[in-house]
């Protein structure tokens, strides 16, 4: 094997520039409400910077850049809760990005050209999203476990930044036969590496994946009790549910169910961030929370020593036959890959 079967090149500024493009055109998670603070927090969305704030009680979006000369404006303060005040030369800005005050010229008309550039935002399941090229081609993907009093939820959680695309992320979360190699020690099961009988489907915003599993009864995900234990398996069924930049992902174990609802940041298009949230029906007490949110940053540690190492960075075209699906076996990833392409996302 030479040296160069190692080499991941970058893809070429036109396909780099038209997969970026083609992503623009979603909502897009940013960060947890409950991580803005008072004054602005910058955020890098698709290789753009921003600048988010709460101004007049509304999030507003801001890209991270002073039509004035070019400061960042996540470096600024927000003037009585209303206004977002550049640090350079004290330049303000409403919620819309219409330029309210330039101190230097107070007395004096504003240009219109002096307007900064802002995206719209939504807040959901506790998040804030963001749509770089408006309109959203598709609603935010639903966590119907929010609203259930059946479930306890958890805290946003985020892990290690993954060198990934998102696409490569969202299929790892997709694919339902790599458990036993990938998740030996939390939810695979050696002795039972079948595939699934999977069932794929779509909805307007997602592809779903219904299957059901032989996993250990006393995995923290899936039942009460410890990671380690191998006895018993029992029979889990899942539901999948994977967006342009989210995967919800719902277990049911006899009476006890289990929900965690992942957001993929794409900050780059070889780079993303995982925020996650867990709802579950057991085990509810505030207290064990952590645990719970140890054993899925295990399991997506798992997961991110894989997907690193995968090549290229984007999806090669299905055509092309790099990337060889075998069958019933990967049709949760097949579905979601042809779906990609359906929407334009540039593949190598």
């Amino acid at each position: 094997m030479t040296a160069s079967s190692f080499e991941n090149p970058p893809p070429s500024p036109a396909l780099l520039e038209g997969y970026l493009r083609a992503m623009a055109p979603f909502w897009h998670p940013t960060c947890p409400t409950a991580a803005l603070g008072k004054d602005p927090m910058p955020i890098e969305l698709l290789g753009k910077r921003l600048a988010i704030v709460r101004l007049d009680g509304r999030i507003a979006v801001f890209s991270d850049l002073c039509p004035h000369l070019g400061a960042a404006l996540s470096l600024g303060s927000v003037v009585e809760g209303r206004h977002l005040r550049c640090p350079y030369h004290g330049w303000s800005f409403d919620g819309m990005g219409r330029c309210v005050d330039i101190p230097a010229r107070r007395g004096l008309s504003i240009p219109a050209a002096t307007q900064a550039e802002t995206f719209p935002s939504t807040e959901a399941h506790g998040f804030i999203w963001t749509c770089l090229a408006p309109p959203a081609r598709y609603p935010i993907p639903d966590f119907p476990e929010l609203s259930d009093s059946h479930f306890h939820l958890g805290p946003w959680k985020e892990g290690s930044a993954w060198r990934a695309s998102a696409p490569r992320v969202i299929l790892s979360q997709l694919d339902d036969t790599h458990f036993s190699w990938v998740h030996p020690g939390t939810i695979g099961s050696a002795a039972h590496p079948e595939t699934p009988d999977h069932k794929v489907s779509r909805t307007a915003s997602t592809v779903v994946s219904r299957f059901t599993v032989w996993q250990r009864a006393e995995a923290p995900s899936v039942g009460l009790g410890s990671a380690a234990a191998e006895k018993d398996p029992l029979p889990v069924s899942y539901v999948i549910e994977a967006g342009t930049s989210s995967v919800r992902i719902r277990k049911q174990r006899k009476d006890a169910a289990f929900a965690v609802f992942q957001a993929v940041s794409p900050v780059r298009h070889d780079r993303c961030r995982i925020f996650w949230r867990i709802a579950r029906t057991y085990d509810r007490k505030t207290e064990s929370d952590p645990i719970h949110d140890r054993v899925q940053d295990a399991i997506l540690e798992e997961d991110r020593r894989v997907v690193e190492s995968q090549r290229p960075w984007l999806l090669p075209p299905i055509s092309a036959g790099r990337i060889r699906y075998l069958g019933p076996c990967d049709l949760p990833l097949v579905e979601y890959h042809r779906w990609m392409e359906e929407l334009g996302v540039p593949q190598l």
